[in-house]
């Protein structure tokens, strides 16, 4: 009656993202998220240029945002003061976002948890008998440590890890326009690596799933048949099994881990790529930004 486990193929749908996002908070997290990812860019950048205009104002006064600041000779107060402000702001600017992320992905966890523990009680009968106990063990334990933690981080750090991604280029081009030219041939480049990266490892987390929940029939097995196993002397027969399930298992992993050191390298090298072409820019262009050796 016992089924082989069954695993979806192919990249993750969009629409499993929006589910997460729903039972997150819906829009208004959405909302209030990006909102919140915006006001902390916005802050980091706005501290950036202030440092900047504040190393300009060495000898002479200088013009910010419609203000005119004092010289770094006549005074370091106002200069100090702002920046101070500036730093406490961000401080809870990023907890602010940090924190709403984590809630948000707390609520989400909570009601898909609800789902599959909804699914598993009101299941036929037909279920129990053809899904090995294993299985279960790792739906509620595996997965659910997944939901909890790892899939909360991991959106959080996407959510982050974007804001960051279009404030650089953002500032990139507001600074140099030119590289516009680069980014574009780089930005494909990075879009085909994912692409081809995600339809991998996708299924090799799915591989890694698939083969976890054999470990857990094992175990389960081995508790509750350890006097037949004695008795039958099977011992050895059910060690070849089990040391074979945990192989299976192993490889599964490691080439998971694999495949993330191939997108990481990949990924460095296109941002060494903009990082040289940006040096060679501001370089190139030096009567242009007037930067002085």
């Amino acid at each position: 009656l016992v089924q082989d486990e069954i695993a979806e193929e192919g990249i993750v749908k969009f629409r499993t993202y929006l589910h997460w996002f729903k039972y997150a908070g819906g829009f208004w997290f959405f909302f209030f998220q990006v909102l919140f990812l915006a006001i902390d860019r916005g802050l980091y950048v706005l501290t950036e240029l202030w440092l900047a205009t504040w190393t300009s104002a060495t000898d002479s006064s200088v013009e910010f945002v419609g203000f005119t600041l004092p010289s770094q000779k006549e005074s370091q107060t106002p200069w100090i003061t702002v920046y101070a402000v500036l730093i406490v702001v961000s401080i809870f600017a990023v907890l602010l976002r940090t924190e709403f992320a984590i809630f948000g992905g707390a609520r989400s966890a909570k009601k898909l948890w609800g789902e599959m523990l909804d699914g598993v009680v009101g299941a036929k009968m037909l279920f129990f008998e053809t899904t090995p106990i294993g299985r279960l063990t790792t739906r509620f334990t595996y997965d659910t440590q997944n939901l909890d933690t790892t899939l909360v981080q991991q959106m959080s750090i996407a959510m982050i890890a974007s804001s960051w991604f279009f404030a650089a280029i953002a500032v990139m081009v507001a600074i140099m326009p030119f590289m516009i030219g680069v980014l574009i041939p780089v930005g494909f480049v990075y879009y085909r690596l994912q692409l081809y990266y995600r339809n991998t490892s996708v299924d090799l987390q799915r591989r890694d799933a698939l083969t976890r929940s054999p470990i857990s029939t094992l175990v389960g097995e081995l508790v509750d048949g350890l006097e037949t196993i004695k008795t039958f002397d099977k011992g050895e027969l059910f060690r070849e099994k089990f040391l074979r399930a945990v192989d299976r298992n192993s490889a599964a992993m490691v080439a998971f881990t694999t495949s993330q050191r191939w997108i990481g390298l990949r990924i460095d090298f296109c941002g060494v790529t903009v990082t040289t072409a940006a040096a060679c820019l501001v370089v190139l262009s030096q009567s242009i930004f007037k930067i002085e050796g």
